[in-house]
């Protein structure tokens, strides 16, 4: 078994948060022989980066701030991409990138008219979002680390994660995910999203499980296991213990230092 802590996100990943996923591991009464974090897999995430913007699906975004008259915005107004940034030669790219201007490395998210993103839940079925809907999102910062949804598909892809069971507020994340692991080369692992337990007035998740709900566990499974019958009807109150992932070989457990997202 391994485990693996999702801590590039320097303003989440904090001692306190770290300290809390240890505590809840050792409250369940789980082990494991090897550990990870996902901060010094750097050059794992900046990799596949690459790969993506030598594949012209990805490109330098030299005004990251993404502020200005010029950008195009979805229907509520919300962020789409800026096209000068988007249009740009990859030769002025190249050319500003050397000479040390400062960028974020945005993925190319497809434009054409009806292009959906589609893939399959195990627990809320087919799933399906207008591709001209998802915002450019970021694989590196401006500073060059990684964003999440890089160094996790990154990391998925790396140790072969199968299946990924994760909290229902990850659903919108899966499409920009799907995105990547297509473009890297990947077939996408089935995802389950769970539905969340929620405090009685139902606007925040429940403080007494907070250790709980801060765990994302990744779970390697043998390949007798890789393919499990469908999971049973979800109740409409139910704990999310995160984030659960298996694949071929060994027992596989991952939390996050950020908590949930």
């Amino acid at each position: 078994m391994i485990l693996r802590l999702d801590d590039t996100d320097v303003g989440r990943n904090t001692e306190a948060s770290v300290t809390s996923i240890f505590e809840g591991l050792k409250w369940l009464n789980l082990k494991w022989d090897e550990e990870y974090k996902q901060s010094e897999r750097g050059a794992l995430h900046r990799q596949m980066a690459e790969t993506i913007l030598k594949r012209g699906l990805a490109y330098r975004d030299f005004t990251p701030a993404h502020s200005g008259d010029s950008e195009r915005s979805g229907a509520q107004g919300t962020w789409l991409f800026n096209p000068g940034m988007r249009e740009l030669s990859p030769a002025e790219s190249d050319r500003r990138a050397a000479a040390g201007e400062s960028f974020a490395l945005r993925f190319r998210v497809p434009r054409e008219v009806g292009e959906l993103v589609r893939f399959t839940d195990a627990v809320y079925g087919e799933q399906a979002k207008a591709a001209a809907d998802i915002e450019d999102f970021a694989l590196l910062r401006s500073d060059g680390m990684p964003t999440y949804h890089l160094a996790s598909c990154a990391d998925d892809a790396d140790l072969r994660i199968t299946h990924i069971i994760r909290g229902q507020d990850h659903l919108s994340n899966t499409y920009k995910h799907i995105l990547i692991f297509e473009a890297a080369g990947f077939n996408p692992p089935q995802f389950a999203h769970l539905p969340l337990l929620v405090a009685p007035h139902k606007s925040a998740t429940v403080q007494s499980a907070s250790r709980l709900l801060a765990l994302e566990i990744v779970a390697r499974l043998p390949a007798a296991q890789a393919h499990p019958a469908p999971p049973p009807a979800m109740p409409s109150r139910h704990l999310d213990a995160g984030r659960l992932q298996s694949a071929h070989g060994r027992d596989h457990f991952r939390t996050s230092a950020a908590g949930p997202r």
